[in-house]
């Protein structure tokens, strides 16, 4: 079973009716686990501190982004994310050089002086952040304007009369009322509205954080994902994620940092040597 929103989740002790189990109703039963019910409250409070005191404005707050990403990186139940050890930096370097080698026999594009690059999982992140941040922001704005263009101006409330407001609303939010939005409920509505977008853009930025935190979790170097992230110049890989790679399938992770390396250095020689070729993709994916 999948987990629920904010941490709420049945019980897993003995399901038998007979029991005070989820299946049993007796005394006993409770179906919400206070422990993370209480965690779930920490996480929505600093949730809404950080968006109001980030001073950020636009449709993605982009520091709420940063550091939920990197919180979750660095959370020690999931092993955190170590500096890059000296090794480490060798032995990707050494695989580069190898790949190199080969690469000069099959293929016409020739090396460049690149200096390989080892990072740990924030390191991608931080440098990756500004592509992210290109190709992420217009897509919020549309968002943004979506919804926007669904609710009434808060300004515009105090000049419509209940009548006028209740035509103004969703066709949703208004099915959820059939006599119409009470009362009392009208004066709820300016300071509601005011906070909409401001929350709303807070909710994706804690979704994009988290995104690009598995994200991390789960690149091997700095072309691993087919779309421009970084300078064409760039050669990287992440010696954490190849390991794990290797573990995962059963491989070497010398044998598997030697293949993620050959496939690397081509993939920067292409860029490098066919300038064009990152625009154009550039383009498209703004399109």
């Amino acid at each position: 079973m999948s987990d629920l929103p904010f941490g709420f989740g049945f019980g897993s002790g003995n399901n038998d009716p007979g029991n005070n189990g989820p299946g049993g109703g007796g005394p006993g039963q409770n179906p919400f686990d206070m422990n993370s019910i209480g965690a779930a409250l920490q996480q929505l409070g600093a949730f809404l501190q950080s968006a109001g005191t980030s001073g950020e404005s636009g449709p993605v707050n982009w520091q709420m982004v940063r550091d939920i990403a990197r919180q979750q990186l660095a959370d020690p139940q999931a092993g955190g994310d170590p500096v890059v050890a000296d090794a480490q930096v060798r032995a990707v370097v050494e695989a580069v050089h190898l790949a190199d080698v080969w690469l000069d026999e099959a293929t016409v594009l020739p090396a460049t002086s690149v200096t390989p690059l080892a990072w740990s999982r924030s390191e991608w992140l931080e440098q990756t952040l500004p592509m992210w941040q290109h190709y992420v922001e217009p897509i919020a704005v549309h968002m943004q304007q979506v919804v926007g263009g669904a609710m009434p101006k808060p300004s515009d409330l105090g000049d419509l009369d209940s009548e006028a407001i209740n035509a103004a609303l969703p066709e949703q939010f208004r099915a959820m009322f059939p006599g119409g939005v009470p009362a009392e409920m009208m004066s709820m509505l300016q300071p509601m509205l005011g906070m909409a977008q401001q929350l709303g853009a807070a909710a994706f930025s804690m979704q994009l954080g988290q995104a690009l935190a598995a994200l991390a979790k789960e690149v091997v170097g700095a072309g691993d994902i087919g779309i421009p992230l970084l300078p064409a110049a760039t050669c990287a890989l992440l010696p954490r994620n190849v390991e794990e790679l290797g573990e995962g399938i059963g491989v070497d992770s010398s044998d598997v940092r030697l293949y993620l390396a050959l496939r690397e250095s081509a993939h920067q020689r292409l860029f490098a040597h066919v300038p064009w070729l990152r625009a154009r993709m550039i383009g498209a994916i703004e399109e």
